[in-house]
């Protein structure tokens, strides 16, 4: 259950003291005794009340003594001091034990002999007033305005407290501040202010009264008086709104161009006074007031409430800070003249125009000049302009440059000078150089680093005309002019020359079409091109070869077609010499054709003393000119143990041949080696070399301690090597398998390699064995094989 109570007000008796409390009903008190006040209240309404407590003292808030009663809304307070002040509060509580808060505190005085309450009223300068005789006149206001505030003292000049205190007024126009305390100690004080405005002119009168518990001056009364003044006010705002203080207030017009005007800046005069504001005018005064000019007044009076309007604008005359003042005169009787202080910046500015080659002004972003049809690569008559500063300051930081997306077809002579004083001009050019075909467009910029002389724009327009040119190559050398020649060098009959190749290529701006070539001579063939047609810039290739019919000096013109205007065909001389050589070829037996250094002559196992049967080998001239020097020379391992008949002769007509014979008569037991070099005037076979090799035996009638050779297949035939290459690191090198006689014990220095066989070596330098187990031997020739080298490989025996 919730207690609240609530004071409503409080009244002090001769000899009683009534204390009201909402939601406690009504309290009431009496002086039961001397030193003792007596309460009662009206019971609570709630139906569990288990009783009250009262608290007073003499310090409010600190209310340090209490009092408990039952359910009987009374109690009496004692031992009270006679004319002290005290303040009391009551508290419900209920039989849960539940509590309502304090009531508000009220003060009373305990009454006793001679305590007697004074009231006594002064102003702040210290005259003392009279009740009801006393008139206080406050300071003149403006009307509309506020006065400033007056302050009253009262004063409690008696024994007893002075309680009840409060202020009432009569009249509007005078504003009374509400008493900070109701009650007065003997000797305490407290104020209050007044302040006047007035609603009318004249005098103006209202009325204080100051209720208190003094028995003889409540209220005390006091008579204001106050006089209204009603004048006039001027006032000037900006555009905007901004008010303007006279004498203070700076008003900029901005920066301005020599010879121009600027932005009009409106003012706004208003009557803000009590009365009419005449006499209106306005003048413009100081060192440079030409430059301000300012509108007439539409009128020179203004009611209460009421404003006009006036205009200045600014026109400058020189470079640099101008100012004035401007003057407004009026009956205002406190700000006539009302001063505004003018201020603008003159400014000198350049003005940059383009002329033409013959003085026409040229436009910024209009038509764009037409340059025409130019050949591609070609240049046109440049066109000239001159840019002009006709402004009144320097022209600075002055730069023409291209734009656009065809800049490259346009070549722009930059200005002299970058810098023009006012009058001063300097000129530029731009051509048309276009660098492909079709339409060009792009355009010239002035720019420049002075703030207000703008950027100039002008489009440029013209027609590239695009056409193919051929040029031919060879070994990098041009080859298109007057009748070039393409010499492919000597040539034997029959013989083809290395394969040439020539390289087109389009050095033209438009695309080299039809593209073919021809020789019309089958001693000199052209390949097929990789392309027929080329872009520019672009190249292709072919290939040209000679193969001589006949001797000497043999010719044809190679043509090469395509598109270009002025070179088709394209005509080249192609050259070269015919030369008849001798060829060397050497057949074995019936038409069997040996391969210089690899030709390999087997002539079996024969026994020793026996000659085995002679085979012939044809010399053979299938050149076309005489095979001369022939010679045959025998060397090798056992030259001995072979026999080689003479040549019948020493040269050989274009298609001629003659024949030799090799016979084999071993002369120890095992495998013999020899070779035949037949010598000649060939020049890519000085020597034509033949391997000779045969195996010896034994006769039967012939004892011999020798050791059987395991270099030989069954029925007694040599071994027959068997070559290959092995690729070590990306060359190749020379391999040799033979098959071995098992037991047979073969040591790396066995192995012996020779380029001649004549000289032999042995070492692990020269040899690696690859495979050596009981049956095959493989070894690698540690030189690598070179095209058309001779390499042999043995065992030593």
């Amino acid at each position: 259950m919730r207690l609240s109570i609530r004071i409503r007000k409080l009244l002090v008796l001769p000899c009683r003291l009534l204390l009201i409390l909402w939601s406690l009903a009504s309290l009431s008190a009496a002086y039961a005794a001397p030193n003792a006040v007596n309460l009662a209240w009206d019971a609570n309404p709630e139906t569990d009340i288990a009783g009250y407590r009262v608290y007073f003292g003499t310090t409010s808030g600190n209310l340090d003594r209490s009092l408990t009663v039952d359910t009987t809304p009374e109690a009496t307070l004692s031992d009270l001091e006679p004319g002290a002040l005290y303040y009391c509060a009551v508290q419900a509580f209920n039989t849960s034990e539940l509590v309502s808060p304090l009531s508000s505190e009220i003060a009373f005085v305990v009454p006793g002999a001679a305590t007697i309450p004074e009231i006594s009223v002064e102003r702040d300068s210290g005259s003392v007033l009279t009740d009801g005789q006393s008139g206080v006149r406050l300071n003149k206001v403006d009307l509309g305005s506020t006065g400033a505030a007056e302050t009253f003292l009262i004063k409690n000049l008696g024994t007893g407290y002075l309680t009840g205190l409060s202020i009432t007024t009569e009249g509007d126009e005078f504003t009374v501040t509400p008493l900070d305390t109701s009650t007065l100690a003997p000797g305490g004080t407290t104020s209050f202010k007044v302040t006047f405005k007035p609603t009318a002119a004249g005098d103006r009168v209202a009325f204080i009264h100051i209720s208190s518990n003094d028995a003889d001056e409540s209220p005390f009364d006091i008579a204001l008086v106050g006089s209204g003044i009603a004048f006039p006010d001027i006032s000037i705002t900006q555009s905007g709104g901004s008010s303007l203080i006279g004498g203070l207030s700076a008003v900029n017009l901005g920066n301005v161009n020599l010879g121009s005007t600027g932005a009009a800046q409106t003012f706004t005069v208003s009557n803000l006074g009590t009365a009419n504001l005449s006499d209106l005018g306005i003048a413009v005064h100081g060192v440079h007031n030409s430059d301000f000019l300012v509108e007439s007044l539409p009128t020179n009076s203004l009611p209460q409430g009421a404003n006009t309007t006036f205009k200045v604008t600014f026109k400058p005359t020189a470079a640099g800070p101008r100012t004035a003042t401007l003057h407004v005169t009026s009956n205002d009787p406190d700000e006539s003249p009302f001063h505004l202080n003018l201020s603008g910046n003159g400014v000198a500015f350049p003005v940059m125009a383009l002329e033409d080659a013959i003085g026409a002004p040229v436009a910024s972003s209009g038509a764009a000049i037409q340059f025409g049809s130019i050949t591609v690569g070609a240049t046109g008559s440049p066109a000239a302009y001159t840019v002009r500063n006709s402004g009144t300051s320097a022209l600075t930081g002055l730069k023409v440059t291209l734009i656009g997306a065809d800049i490259a077809s346009f070549v722009l002579a930059a200005p002299a000078s970058t810098t023009l004083a006012p009058g001063a001009s300097t000129t530029f050019s731009v051509s048309f150089k276009p660098t492909t075909g079709g339409p060009k467009g792009a355009a010239f910029q002035i720019e420049n680093t002075s703030t207000t002389a703008g950027l100039l724009v002008v489009g440029l327009d013209g027609n590239g005309i695009a056409f193919p040119e051929i040029s031919v190559l060879s070994d990098g050398a041009d080859m298109t002019g007057e009748r070039p020649t393409l010499d492919l060098g000597n040539c034997n009959l029959g013989a083809t020359t290395p394969i040439r190749i020539v390289t087109i290529k389009n050095t033209g701006t438009g695309d080299l079409t039809g593209i073919a070539v021809a020789s019309g001579s089958s001693e000199f063939k052209t390949g097929s091109l990789g392309a027929t047609t080329l872009a520019p810039g672009a190249t292709t290739t072919f290939k040209v070869c000679f193969t001589p019919k006949a001797a000497g000096t043999r010719a044809a013109t190679l043509a090469i077609a395509s598109s270009d205007a002025n070179e088709n065909p394209l005509l080249i001389v192609l050259s070269g010499m015919g030369i008849a050589a001798p060829r060397i070829a050497v057949e074995q037996g019936s038409g069997r054709s040996l391969v210089d250094g690899r030709a390999f002559i087997n002539s079996g196992t024969m026994g020793l003393g026996t000659t085995a049967k002679v085979q012939t080998f044809t010399i053979r001239n299938t050149g076309t000119a005489t095979l001369a020097g022939l010679t045959l020379i025998k060397k090798g391992i056992n030259p001995t143990d072979f026999t080689v008949t003479a040549l019948k002769t020493k040269s050989l007509a274009p298609g001629a041949s003659t024949t030799f014979k090799i016979g084999f008569k071993p002369t120890k037991v095992g495998i013999r080696w020899g070779t035949i070099h037949i010598t000649s005037n060939d020049v890519d076979k000085r020597s034509f070399d033949i391997i000779l090799t045969g195996t010896g035996k034994k006769s039967r009638t012939t004892k011999s301690n020798s050791v059987k050779t395991n270099l030989t297949n069954k029925g007694g035939t040599p071994a027959r090597p068997i070559t290959g290459t092995a690729v070590i690191d990306g060359r190749k090198y020379r391999t040799l398998t033979i098959t071995k006689t098992a037991g047979k014990t073969i040591l790396p220095r066995d192995i012996e390699v020779s380029s001649d066989l004549v000289t032999w070596a042995s070492s692990q330098q020269h040899t690696t064995v690859l495979l050596n187990n009981a049956k095959t031997l493989r070894v690698r020739d540690n030189t690598p094989v070179a095209l058309d080298a001779k390499r042999y490989i043995r065992l030593k025996r």
